[in-house]
């Protein structure tokens, strides 16, 4: 009788294993994503559907971070990219990707690596590998998990007040600007974002007072106000290249290599 009930207690505790196994198996089917967002994925290389293999340069400047939020960054060797992204368990769209307009090297495979990218079809993630495969048959490409972030944030926000408020732009180059023009800029989780003509928005690093950024904007062109596009213009050039900034009490004064000025007042609601 003994020897009856060890039995069935052994059968039992199979069991109980065997559903304990089988729902965590289900579990990680059902969330395939776990190791995937939030991630950030250098490019190794890409084996093309007619045999080719495309290899990564080897310098760190082709890489993806998949946001939680279904947005990406990342960096097309002398450009930064953002966009969104679609995730349906391994099913995977990648774009519309928006882009810096950073002249790369006549050898760069930007081009090659954004357009893959766009072909996103489906992934798979073993270990520290993510493999992205391509729309229509074309190929796949191959990630390796890195381990920083590739959106840079403010060296010291809380020491440059910028962090989290939103200027207004008063004046261009001495000119003072009227009501009617509303030109905003915010400061945000390490990232700008303001529109003139057209929308713009980038991440941003400050360094010995001054202000660098990354910047992707729409491409529109606009005729009125007549000096949307020149205001516009030399907003993108400065901080590109790097503005010297100033900050004193709710005045924010921007200035470039070429002493153009833009002056903005903390805006409240």
């Amino acid at each position: 009788m003994k020897k009856l009930l060890g039995i069935i207690v052994l059968l039992a505790a199979i069991v109980i294993l065997g559903v304990l196994v089988s729902n965590r198996e289900s579990a990680v089917s059902q969330n395939p994503n776990t190791s995937f967002i939030a991630t950030d994925w250098e490019w190794q290389r890409t084996d093309l559907a007619d045999g080719t293999k495309v290899d990564a340069p080897k310098n760190g400047k082709f890489a993806i971070y998949f946001g939680e939020n279904n947005t990406f960054t990342g960096e097309a060797d002398c450009n930064t990219i953002q966009g969104s992204y679609t995730l349906t368990g391994a099913s995977l769209s990648v774009g519309p990707i928006a882009s810096t307009k950073m002249g790369c090297a006549p050898e760069s495979l930007e081009a090659e690596f954004l357009q893959e990218l766009s072909r996103a079809g489906s992934h798979e993630v073993t270990d520290d590998k993510l493999m992205i495969n391509l729309a229509d048959n074309y190929g796949t490409m191959f990630f390796a998990r890195i381990y920083k972030t590739l959106q840079p944030t403010p060296n010291d926000p809380k020491t440059t007040g910028l962090s989290g408020s939103t200027f207004r732009l008063t004046s261009y180059n001495g000119a003072v600007l009227p009501a009617s023009q509303k030109y905003f800029l915010t400061f945000k989780d390490g990232k700008i974002t303001t529109g003139f003509c057209n929308a713009v928005s980038g991440s941003y690093t400050i360094k010995n007072n001054v202000i660098k950024a990354d910047l992707i904007s729409t491409d529109m062109a606009c005729s009125q106000p007549a000096n949307v596009m020149a205001i516009e213009n030399t907003f993108g050039s400065i901080l590109q290249s790097g503005a010297r900034f100033s900050l004193k009490d709710s005045t924010l004064t921007l200035t470039g290599n070429n002493n153009q000025e833009l002056v903005f007042d903390v805006f409240t609601e």
